[in-house]
C-alpha cells in the first residue's frame, strides 16, 4: 500500500531519527503502515485494470444465472390475491 501526503509532517522512528514529509510525498512500505502517517496521507488507489473477454464472459454468465434463479423463484410462487394480475383478482 502506498499513501501520498495530504499535510507536512515529520516522523519520529523508534530509535529516534526525525524524517520529515511534505505535501505530495509518497509513503511506502512499514512506513505507510504508521497511524501517524496515515492521519496525514491518503492511500494511493490503483486503477481498475481493463476486464478481459474472459472475465466478461464469466460475469455475463454468473449475472444471467442469477436473474434465471429470481425469475424461477418468482415462478415457483403461489399466486395470492396480492401477487395475480388485477383481472384475476376480481373473479
Amino acid at each position: 500500500m502506498a499513501r501520498i501526503v495530504t499535510k507536512p509532517f515529520i516522523l519520529n522512528s523508534s530509535i529516534g531519527e526525525k524524517k520529515p514529509f511534505a505535501v505530495g510525498d509518497i509513503v511506502e512500505g512499514d512506513e505507510a503502515e504508521h497511524w501517524y502517517v496515515q492521519a496525514h496521507s491518503d492511500e494511493i488507489v490503483e486503477e481498475a485494470k481493463p476486464e478481459t473477454a474472459a472475465q466478461k464472459k464469466a460475469r455475463e454468465k454468473a449475472e444471467k444465472a442469477a436473474a434465471d434463479a429470481v425469475a424461477s423463484t418468482e415462478e415457483a410462487k403461489p399466486e395470492t390475491a396480492e401477487t395475480a394480475p388485477a383481472d384475476e383478482a376480481k373473479e
